[in-house]
């Protein structure tokens, strides 16, 4: 804080560094005292070159009469339907009783129970797909990235052993709703 008897000199400090910056904008900074101003070669100088005048002839010109081509039609090109996704690349992770046990209710609205997954928001709530050669159905949505799939295990011991042999990707083939 500016005890009061000083403030006068913080105002006009602050008004002399306002009043440098606009004479700075508007004139220029200062330069070295040696250089000499250049004019540039483009300042307003006289036409150098008479416009042309037109002669006028006694014979007529003969202009072409303009034709319009009509436009061709663009070719339609058949575009690719795409071929449905069959398949895709996941993250696998795994989640357990505690924090999440059976009877705990999941983002649809049912109780959690074996065999649920959570998926990522690649996959719509809903989707069925194949796993190892087990079925399972996007119930549940959590945390993971959008390319993921979260499968529930009764104990943390078997979601490793589970994890173990699996790893942490894996191919999930996609099943017709």
């Amino acid at each position: 804080m500016i005890p009061h008897r000083h403030a006068w000199l913080l105002f006009y400090s602050l008004w002399f560094i306002v009043f440098a910056l606009m004479v700075a904008i508007r004139v220029g900074l200062p330069s070295h005292p040696d250089t000499e101003l250049v004019t540039p070669a483009y300042a307003a100088q006289p036409r150098r070159t008479p416009a042309p005048t037109p002669v006028p002839t006694s014979t007529p010109i003969a202009t072409p009469t303009p034709t319009i081509a009509p436009t061709p039609a663009p070719t339609p090109v058949a575009t690719p339907t795409p071929a449905p996704t069959t398949s895709m690349v996941v993250h696998l992770t795994f989640y357990t009783c505690p924090p999440f046990c059976p009877g705990d209710t999941m983002a649809n609205g049912q109780p959690l129970s074996a065999g649920d997954v959570a998926c990522g928001y690649a996959l719509e709530t809903g989707q069925r797909f194949t796993f190892n050669g087990d079925e399972y159905v996007c119930e549940d949505r959590g945390g993971g990235p959008h390319y993921w799939v979260d499968f529930w295990k009764p104990t943390y011991e078997i979601g490793q052993a589970w994890q173990a042999e699996v790893g942490v990707t894996g191919t999930i083939e996609l099943l017709p709703r």
